[in-house]
């Protein structure tokens, strides 16, 4: 396995002579070359990444092997900050998710939250309800069973009600709190 030396690499002074060496030609071609790099990462502006390569170049930050033409290494060069833009971005937006997820989480729902909008919704759906309820007692006594988690059977032993006022009452029960609640 070959061991990069420093020597390896032009100097500081060296880049900078072969920078000031590269044509009207080498540019255009630096500067398609920096379009493309810069379509594929959106807001990157083609003339900016071209140029911080130069200076990650110029500032031996990107070293320059010796045998490499420039246009190869300012295109790795812009590579590199592409990636590395890239993987800046999906850190972010991962973050941002993982974030958005949290905030999701410890947001109750606004539909079993109690608020005072839902707690007067609550109270006239309630009041409406007992409206209809009450002047019907084997209705009631339907109701207040259901409330309870009493099963038919138990309602009418409880209630003193037959099979059949339970099941008329059942059925007037469910027809007037379908009345109250459409549902959806």
């Amino acid at each position: 396995m070959k061991t990069i030396k420093d020597d390896d690499y032009y100097t500081v002074a060296e880049v900078k002579a072969l920078l000031t060496s590269l044509c009207r030609d080498d540019y255009a071609r630096l500067a398609k070359i920096a379009g493309y790099r810069a379509s594929i990462s959106p807001g990157l502006e083609a003339q900016e990444l071209l140029n911080e390569a130069v200076v990650r170049v110029l500032e031996g930050v990107r070293g320059w092997p010796r045998g490499i033409d420039a246009i190869r290494v300012l295109d790795m060069a812009m590579k590199s900050i592409v990636n590395a833009e890239l993987k800046h971005r999906k850190v972010v937006l991962d973050h941002a998710k993982r974030e958005q997820r949290s905030l999701a989480d410890s947001v109750v729902n606004t539909e079993t939250s109690p608020t005072m909008e839902n707690d007067l919704h609550a109270e006239q759906l309630l009041g409406q309800i007992f409206g209809a309820l009450s002047s019907d007692p084997e209705v009631l006594a339907v109701t207040m069973g259901r409330a309870e988690g009493l099963k038919g059977d138990e309602i009418q032993r409880q209630f003193n009600l037959s099979a059949k006022q339970y099941e008329a009452a059942r059925r007037r029960y469910t027809r007037k709190i379908a009345n109250i609640i459409p549902e959806e």
